[in-house]
């Protein structure tokens, strides 16, 4: 039996078992784990019972297809037409979506924000159009926000550096000109000059260090002055020269 302990994988997108001898305990986790599964074909799961584990997930209709909500991680929408309906925020385990040269337009729906797994999401080419929302930036994941080739623009609030960041080509795109170099600019790391510069001032102040350390060992024994020590020495062979006690 397939443990149940598989369903406890909150990030587990797709289970194949195809051509083992694997099969479902019947516990209140084989609904879970069976929703996972690629296929039944190959395998020990009866289909009536295949075809009760895919009911018992909803499935999103998105532009005349249906989806499993926990099973879809890839989705490229090229055929696409129309605005983006809200329903697609329920599609939770995507982590890349491209609508790249498909027939969509309108707003950005504020639902992809709930997609927290996206990685990337591509809207080159499109008639996408308005402020880009800023539901975007707490996508903590995503690298790539494509808008190249649309009508979508940054809108002026807290978020827009953050949006920035993962934007692709922004010269290609609405936002204008000044916009993309105040973005760069407010994004980039320590220029190479200024990381030049700090690497010269850390060795410096090394060097400084090493410095100041070997000159107090040159003027102290053991933390006496050698000067005193030197002193000290001396009076105490004279003193034992002459049989007198010492006294440091």
């Amino acid at each position: 039996d397939i443990p149940s302990e598989i369903a406890r994988l909150s990030r587990l997108n797709a289970f194949e078992i195809e051509s083992t001898k694997l099969k479902l305990a019947h516990n209140k986790y084989s609904s879970s784990i069976c929703s996972l599964i690629t296929s039944c074909l190959d395998t020990l799961i009866s289909s009536s019972l295949c075809s009760k584990c895919r009911t018992a997930e909803k499935q999103v209709e998105l532009f005349g297809q249906k989806y499993y909500p926990s099973r879809t991680i890839y989705l490229d929408l090229y055929r696409a037409s129309g605005t983006i309906p809200n329903v697609i925020g329920e599609l939770t385990a995507l982590t890349y979506l491209s609508f790249a040269y498909s027939g969509v337009n309108g707003t950005i729906p504020t639902q992809i924000g709930m997609i927290t797994k996206l990685t990337q999401i591509i809207f080159s080419s499109t008639s996408m159009e308005g402020n880009i929302p800023s539901e975007i930036a707490k996508l903590s994941l995503l690298r790539m926000l494509s808008v190249d080739n649309t009508y979508l623009k940054l809108a002026n609030n807290a978020f827009k550096v953050s949006i920035c960041s993962m934007i692709d080509k922004c010269s290609q795109t609405s936002i204008s000109e000044e916009e993309c170099y105040k973005c760069f600019n407010s994004i980039s790391t320590i220029s190479p000059d200024f990381t030049a510069w700090i690497v010269s001032l850390v060795i410096l102040g090394l060097l400084l260090i090493l410095f100041c350390v070997c000159f107090l060992k040159r003027r102290k024994v053991f933390g006496v002055d050698r000067n005193s020590y030197s002193l000290v020495i001396r009076t105490a062979r004279a003193r034992s020269i002459q049989g007198t006690p010492i006294t440091i």
